[in-house]
């Protein structure tokens, strides 16, 4: 896994989304990912000065709840963002595609907002991509976590001690149902997935200049977002989740 191979060499990648993660397919047998765009990139050692904390750098969807608090990089954020990265390549929409990307989101953020789980998505990814956007960052899985966490998704192990593809499994067909589902709400909506009327949502990396010692302290809630038409409603639940 490419993260797992910046974590290992001490680096921060800190403007990770899926902008920044390319793929090229000429090998029809495999299919070689690579992330991209380590500009802003520092050794984990390295902290964020005051000016830094103020004036933070990148997509707004993608940057965990910590770094809105001031608190800086490090390489749990790198594993929110990664997060929100698998449930978007899973389930086929943008992270807050229907609500503006302005200082009132980064406080939702904080609050507990997420962008929703499909309820398609097999049990043990929506495990996985839930551990990934915990609020406390020491909650949040490692790297190698991550990768035998989706290898014992992907993979069964055989008596030679090697592991081999999971076919015709259970599991096999959920990810293939919610690939297909992800794919027909691609092809239904408009490429980018955002909506046109609202000019506020971008997902390019940008500067983001906010008075972020005033926004809330993280906390892990129960959130999701319900569209209506032109709105779009954020509501906030102590004990059950809903999808919508």
């Amino acid at each position: 896994m490419g993260l797992d191979c910046v974590h290992n060499h001490n680096i921060i990648h800190r403007d990770l989304h899926l902008g920044n993660i390319l793929y090229t397919d000429t090998d029809k047998k495999k299919l070689n990912i690579s992330i991209s765009d380590f500009g802003f990139c520092k050794p984990a050692f390295e902290t964020s000065n005051l000016k830094e904390k103020n004036k933070l750098f990148g997509v707004m969807p993608y940057m965990a709840p910590e770094v809105w608090n001031g608190k800086g990089y490090t390489k749990k954020s790198d594993i929110y963002s990664f997060g929100i990265i698998i449930n978007e390549i899973i389930s086929g929409c943008r992270p807050y595609h229907n609500i503006p990307h302005d200082y009132r989101l980064a406080i939702e953020i904080c609050r507990g907002l997420r962008p929703e789980i499909r309820s398609e998505i097999p049990e043990a990814l929506k495990i996985l991509i839930n551990k990934c956007l915990d609020a406390i960052p020491e909650n949040r899985p490692n790297t190698y976590q991550i990768y035998t966490m989706l290898q014992d998704f992907m993979y069964t192990k055989n008596d030679r001690g090697s592991y081999n593809f999971k076919k015709h499994t259970e599991q096999y067909e959920e990810l293939k149902e919610s690939s297909h589902i992800a794919t027909i709400i691609i092809t239904k909506d408009s490429p980018s997935g955002t909506r046109e009327d609202v000019p506020q949502i971008k997902y390019k990396s940008k500067l983001l200049d906010f008075d972020f010692p005033k926004l809330p302290a993280s906390i892990n809630s129960d959130s999701f977002i319900i569209k209506s038409g032109k709105f779009c409603y954020c509501f906030f639940l102590k004990k059950k989740k809903f999808h919508c």
